[in-house]
């Protein structure tokens, strides 16, 4: 392609995909799409540092890494895959929206080092509890629908997050309990 170092945006949505290869010469991109490919790995990232949106979701990823040259990323798009941890992220300084949803977590770790995370999507996983959410100060959008939270201890943990606005928990057997909207209030007073 000719300029294609001046490419901002580069969409590679649903073309069973299943490397990610040959970007050194688009050093510009600040979105990359990926979308609904076969991808079992992140890599090769390294030459698109400028990067400030990545959409991986439903792809075959069973890990996340190779992420440490994107320290710019505003938005990350995992959801759909087959990732069991959150791990890796600490290089994200600027990260604000982080999307996983639809994957296999069955715990919330390792937010610690995303002080800009303000959104945290992770509906449909496999979460009793929503401890480990404490590290991430600055969030305040939380979707945890569809999860295995079922009582208000496991809520407990929002408390401690003083932006929380926005939370929600609908289709967790925590919601069939008479009074839960009124505990998980009480739980988290800031909402």
């Amino acid at each position: 392609l000719e300029g294609e170092e001046r490419l901002r945006l580069l969409n590679y949505q649903c073309n069973n995909i299943s490397r990610i290869d040959n970007l050194t010469r688009t050093p510009n991109l600040v979105y990359l799409d990926f979308y609904d490919n076969k991808l079992h790995n992140i890599d090769n990232l390294d030459p698109v540092s400028n990067l400030r949106v990545l959409m991986l979701g439903k792809n075959h990823l069973e890990r996340i890494d190779n992420l440490e040259a994107l320290g710019k990323l505003d938005v990350l798009d995992l959801h759909s895959n087959r990732i069991r941890a959150i791990e890796n992220l600490g290089c994200l300084r600027e990260l604000r929206v982080l999307n996983l949803a639809g994957n296999q977590l069955a715990r919330l770790q390792n937010l610690e080092g995303l002080a800009s995370l303000t959104e945290l999507n992770v509906r449909r996983n496999s979460l009793a509890a929503l401890d480990g959410v404490e590290g991430a100060a600055k969030l305040s959008r939380l979707f945890a629908s569809h999860n295995r939270v079922a009582t208000l201890k496991a809520v407990a943990p929002l408390g401690h997050l003083a932006s929380l606005r926005e939370l929600a928990l609908e289709g967790n057997p925590l919601c069939e309990h008479q009074g839960y909207p009124a505990g998980v209030l009480a739980a988290c007073h800031q909402l």
